[in-house]
């Protein structure tokens, strides 16, 4: 027992420091993970002598802890079998043994994370093919916020109007509006009160004169916002395709009344708009958008500028922002981008739990090969005799490694059904983070079992490749 021990902490001592060498080097990447590409993150990580002093007593401890298991299990061994018998009689009577067990948890372990891999990434893929209802390519953002500088009322729109003419006679600008809320963010919800009192929820948006033509979203019956659309100028609004089938279904909207605003403001429906994401992640809902010229959007808000480019949107970046300047020096140009950039920024929960789970499922799985392959290595090497006198009886080298792969199948599909189990258990954790994914899906299940079946065959293939060769004569001498 002492001397297995001491073994274990002479692998322990050497793979404690290789882990925390590796751990060193991987440390970077695992932030630039975690920051999702964002230049503010601040994650700013110092040497600590506490942390990498329990780190490497916890590996140390880890390696002594799984040595002991098998140097208790050695000296235990029952002395009748081990007499009467060859080595491969007692690796028979411990049955599936420690080796095994650990093998099949590190299996199961593996298809859990591989399964969350697959799910996050599915999800990531499924949001970023989904329909948003806008083009968002071509388009500069940025945030403007008047209301700080003094800007008030009628002075405030004005402002923005004028910022709006402005761009627009930037060279390679094609169309600019301004809205309360870019696309793809949730905004403020209202209720709609019809005649007959009749009540509705929907979403609201103030938007610019150019929104539709900016934003490219079509309008299917009806009219657009135009000039004419200014205070004083009877209030109209333009609502989406959600809107008409949940308020008004079977007919035309366009030429209705209804009070927004909760109830407060009466607008005429000027026209009926393709439905726009407000939310990746939720269906098309009912929405409103009113001019914030007839309906200035909340001060303290401020605007978001949409600017559509002839060409690539950041090489106008310097371009607009000096015209801005031009106009009001005193106002600062905020969250310079792209709506593209806006768009995938939203999804930085999903993209960082889909990378963290690929690359933890590449460890896992990677740990789990190299387990099975010990465990059958050393399986085939304690059966090296038998192996001899079943070739020496006619044994065809398919057939040895056959039944070698046959055991390396078993501990697979064992420690698969072990995992699925327990994703089973776990599944509504993580339902609230998927999109268009689930874990009952035929195909989900199917790419992690050949993930980790194809995975483990390579890792099992070559102990199976080297009982094929074994020379009889030598195998009976060594046994």
């Amino acid at each position: 027992l002492r001397q297995m021990l001491t073994e274990s902490l002479l692998l322990a001592l050497p793979g404690g420091g290789l882990g925390l060498g590796v751990a060193a080097a991987g440390s970077r990447f695992l932030i630039w993970l975690l920051a999702g590409g964002s230049a503010d993150f601040q994650l700013r990580p110092t040497f600590d002598w506490g942390v990498l002093t329990f780190a490497f007593v916890l590996a140390v401890g880890a390696g002594i802890l799984f040595g002991l298991a098998p140097a208790l299990e050695a000296t235990q061994i029952d002395l009748a079998p081990a007499l009467k018998g060859t080595r491969a009689g007692v690796e028979r009577a411990r049955g599936m043994g420690l080796k095994r067990i650990l093998a099949v948890a590190q299996i199961a372990l593996s298809s859990l994370l591989v399964l969350g891999a697959i799910l996050f990434v599915r999800t990531l893929a499924n949001l970023h093919a989904i329909e948003l209802g806008f083009e968002a390519k071509s388009v500069l953002t940025f945030d403007l916020n008047a209301s700080k500088a003094g800007y008030k009322g009628a002075a405030l729109n004005a402002f923005y109007n004028r910022i709006e003419e402005r761009l627009r006679a930037v060279a390679g600008v094609t169309s600019v509006t301004a809205s309360a809320a870019p696309l793809g963010r949730r905004f403020y919800r209202t209720s709609a009160v019809f005649p007959g009192n009749r009540k509705g929820l929907a979403g609201w948006n103030s938007v610019g004169s150019s929104f539709f033509e900016t934003m490219r979203i079509p309008i299917v019956l009806g009219r657009a916002f135009s000039s004419r659309d200014v205070k004083g100028a009877p209030p109209v609004a333009v609502v989406n395709e959600a809107f008409a089938r949940a308020y008004f279904p079977g007919r035309n909207p366009v030429g209705e009344h209804m009070g927004i605003l909760d109830g407060g403001k009466d607008v005429t429906i000027a026209g009926v708009a393709g439905n726009a994401r407000e939310s990746l992640k939720e269906p098309f809902s009912p929405f409103i958008y009113i001019s914030y010229n007839q309906f200035p959007a909340p001060e303290w808000r401020g605007m978001s500028f949409e600017v559509r480019t002839a060409g690539d949107p950041l090489a106008l970046a310097a371009g607009v922002q000096r015209a801005v300047h031009e106009a009001a020096p005193d106002v600062p140009v905020a969250n310079v981008g792209t709506q593209a950039e806006r768009i995938e920024s939203s999804l930085t929960q999903e993209r960082i739990f889909a990378q963290l789970c690929t690359a933890f499922a590449v460890l896992a799985l990677t740990i789990a090969c190299i387990g099975l392959y010990g465990s059958m290595a050393y399986s085939v090497s304690r059966r090296t005799g038998e192996i001899g006198i079943r070739i020496a009886l006619g044994a065809q080298s398919g057939s040895v490694v056959w039944m070698v792969m046959r055991e390396v199948l078993t501990l697979t599909a064992t420690g698969l059904a072990a995992g699925f189990v327990c994703a089973r258990a776990f599944a509504p954790a993580v339902k609230s983070f998927l999109f268009g994914a689930k874990l009952g899906d035929p195909s989900v299940i199917a790419w992690a079992a050949a993930l980790l079946m194809v995975s483990s065959l390579l890792a099992g293939y070559a102990p199976a490749r080297r009982a094929s060769r074994v020379d009889p004569t030598k195998a009976l001498r060594h046994e």
